[in-house]
């Protein structure tokens, strides 16, 4: 069956964040891409070109999925991974921004779609400088751009396109935030959020709290972070740090590869029991049984019509 991407659109959500969705009966790869500050008529072709790079990233990224899936040799997207890593520690922003390129391009020659790269860097060189900048900007913590690429690569390498696309999703958040950090005429409060956002959607496994957080990442008080999570999110931090790692958990048991037990580990909850419980409460049904669902969902959908 073959791979398309919807129409871009633009759409303004109350967390500031981004979705990518997929429609398995299409193989469809949907990105939804906030209005934000760089919509002005100013920047508006540059948000246009970095819209587009997420698109054809989040194509190339299902494509590869199915050739590594379908038995293609990871070694060099792996070899890729370690120099994104060593660049990382080396904590050079030329080394950093030409590892990323790299690994960016070899996911492409994965997918093998005839005409995607030369897409790729057509739009890229159109936004290289304002890769550069924003990666300088905003991210001091080069290891949480790293564990970001380490993901998508490990979803790439699982074979499971849900994996894929919750990855990709994590990165094109991640390119927001970015931009958001970039636009420093922006209130002081909205980049907090979107700071602390940022740095929960890639760190939810961790054992996160919400005075770390806002004294490590936002660099404000904990009670001003949760005033403004509250206000902007509607979410307290713990409610905001559940959300984010129940729903990763869902992306996990859709994906059916890991246990139960696993999926509670991966996503921050050392107690199993602890995490059926929230997984309940958020989803009306327990992890064991939202699988069953999810594989008689899967049957009844590949059933012949009659």
């Amino acid at each position: 069956m073959p791979l398309h991407i919807a129409r871009v659109k633009l759409q303004r959500r109350p967390d500031d964040g981004l979705r990518i969705r997929h429609n398995p009966r299409r193989r469809a790869v949907l990105v939804l891409v906030p209005f934000c500050a760089l919509t002005d008529s100013r920047h508006r072709g540059l948000h246009e070109a970095a819209q587009l790079r997420l698109s054809i990233e989040a194509f190339a990224a299902v494509a590869a999925c199915r050739r590594l899936a379908a038995g293609a040799d990871p070694d060099r997207l792996r070899e890729a991974l370690r120099r994104f890593d060593a660049a990382t520690r080396g904590h050079s922003l030329v080394a950093l921004a030409e590892a990323d390129v790299a690994l960016h391009g070899e996911i492409l020659r994965y997918a093998r779609v005839p005409g995607l790269p030369e897409a790729w860097q057509a739009v890229f060189r159109h936004l290289e400088s304002f890769h550069r900048s924003t990666l300088e900007f905003a991210w001091p913590d080069v290891a949480s751009l790293y564990k970001l690429h380490e993901q998508l690569v490990g979803a790439l390498c699982s074979g499971s396109e849900p994996a894929v696309l919750r990855a990709t999703e994590a990165h094109a958040e991640a390119v927001w935030y970015r931009g958001l950090a970039s636009q420093r005429g922006q209130s002081a409060s909205r980049w907090a959020v979107a700071s602390a956002l940022r740095y929960l959607n890639v760190h939810y496994d961790e054992p996160l709290t919400l005075e770390f957080v806002a004294r490590r990442v936002c660099g404000i008080s904990p009670s001003l972070l949760g005033q403004l999570l509250r206000a902007r999110c509607r979410r307290s931090f713990t409610d905001t740090l559940m959300e984010i790692r129940l729903e990763r958990a869902a992306q996990l048991l859709a994906a059916g590869r890991n246990s139960v037990h696993a999926i509670a580990q991966a996503v921050g909850y050392a107690d199993p029991s602890r995490f059926c419980e929230l997984f309940k409460r958020r989803y009306r049904v327990t992890p064991g049984r939202y699988c069953t669902r999810l594989r008689v969902a899967k049957v009844q959908t590949n059933l012949p019509e009659p």
